[in-house]
């Protein structure tokens, strides 16, 4: 009689590996791919310099951010490495208003789409 061998899955439970038993008892460890981007998420402040109004933040790894104020309006957006070392930023909210600008080192400079401009700085 022949000895059968089972095919096996096992878990680990650390997510990045996974432990996958294949024929002749030999093992393999296969690497997860990564959800998110290399660098870490930021926390952002900013401040209009026409009404005064704050908005803060922050960003999972360098993709996605949502920026918020005290009054409850949300702006979600994209953030994209440029080719001079810093990042562009683009926004949107519910209503529909936009906000693009710039970052380089800790200071971010926006401008929304009824001329404000707003500065800040990211952690």
């Amino acid at each position: 009689m022949g000895r059968r061998s089972a095919k096996v899955c096992l878990s680990l439970p650390v997510h990045p590996f996974r432990l996958k038993a294949v024929h002749n008892d030999v093992a393999m460890l296969l690497q997860r791919r990564r959800i998110y981007a290399s660098s870490p998420g930021n926390f952002y402040r900013l401040q209009s310099e026409s009404t005064g109004k704050q908005l803060f933040g922050f960003s999972h790894g360098s993709d996605f951010a949502k920026l918020g104020d005290k009054d409850g309006s949300k702006w979600s957006g994209t953030v994209s490495a440029d080719d001079n070392g810093g990042y562009t930023y683009r926004f949107r909210d519910a209503a529909g208003e936009t906000m693009s600008g710039t970052s380089e080192g800790g200071s971010i400079l926006l401008r929304d789409s009824q001329g404000r401009i707003w500065k800040g700085f990211v952690d």
